[in-house]
């Protein structure tokens, strides 16, 4: 049976590296999270409950564009937000803030103390992240449970599928027109 993960594998270049990555502890490389990113499990690949998707989402979120060294290592992770937004609920979360992504990143302030410095100008990091936290939990609160967000994905990849077959054929098959001829009708 192949194994997976990093201690599967035991490998001294893995351990070197793992040993070197540990050494930026400071910066909030730590074990748990060296594990979380280099041996993932399914459950968290498939969380099996909307709030573990919704949690699972943010953490994404938090990946793009060095979000995660300006967020998640701010606050210690992403599962730090979990008490502020209500166990990762969606359907709370998006009820929760009517002032909108100001009013996360305020409760994010005062309760989490983030480290560093917190741009508020709408294009930075942390208000670009507190509206993906809003957007996040308005469309996870439309799916009754994590099976329900699944099927909808599933139908989704299907349906994209479907119609990028359909718009190849339907180009294939087009009448082929000289640049800036029209149709007529």
């Amino acid at each position: 049976m192949p194994t997976t993960g990093l201690r599967g594998r035991g490998s001294v270049a893995c351990a070197l590296a793992r040993e070197y990555l540990l050494r930026f502890g400071s910066d909030g490389v730590t074990e748990p999270v060296l594990n979380h990113y280099l041996d993932p499990g399914l459950e968290r690949l498939r969380p099996p409950t909307l709030n573990g998707v919704y949690e699972r989402m943010l953490e994404s979120a938090q990946n793009a564009n060095m979000r995660a060294g300006v967020v998640g290592a701010a606050i210690g992770g992403v599962s730090a937000l979990g008490p502020l937004l209500l166990g990762f609920d969606p359907a709370a979360v998006s009820c929760a803030f009517p002032g909108g992504w100001e009013e996360v990143l305020d409760v994010i302030q005062d309760k989490l103390s983030p480290r560093g410095k917190v741009r508020r100008t709408p294009r930075s990091i942390w208000p670009l992240y507190c509206r993906a936290i809003l957007s996040g939990a308005a469309f996870l609160a439309q799916f009754s449970d994590a099976d329900d967000f699944y099927a909808w994905a599933r139908s989704s990849s299907v349906l994209t599928q479907s119609a990028q077959r359909h718009a190849a054929i339907d180009a294939r098959s087009a009448p082929r027109l000289m640049p800036g001829a029209r149709l007529r009708g």
